[in-house]
């Protein structure tokens, strides 16, 4: 599965980079740095579900 160049977001640090593009239906996660290898795939919903748990730490957003 190739990223589209130029597309989503870079995060960086000593160890690793990483791309991160939006496909419409699902959220694709890249090497920045070594682009031989697979990038990963999730369905938008679940990865942004994912990202939201992290944010609140794993409470409920009435928890807050």
């Amino acid at each position: 599965m190739a990223l589209p160049q130029g597309e989503g977001s870079v995060t960086r640090s000593r160890a690793a980079a990483r791309r991160i593009a939006s496909l419409h239906t699902r959220i694709a996660i890249r090497d920045s740095r070594d682009r031989t290898r697979t990038p990963l795939s999730f369905p938008s919903e679940a990865f942004t579900a994912f990202i939201m748990n992290l944010k609140t730490d794993g409470r409920p957003e009435t928890a807050r």
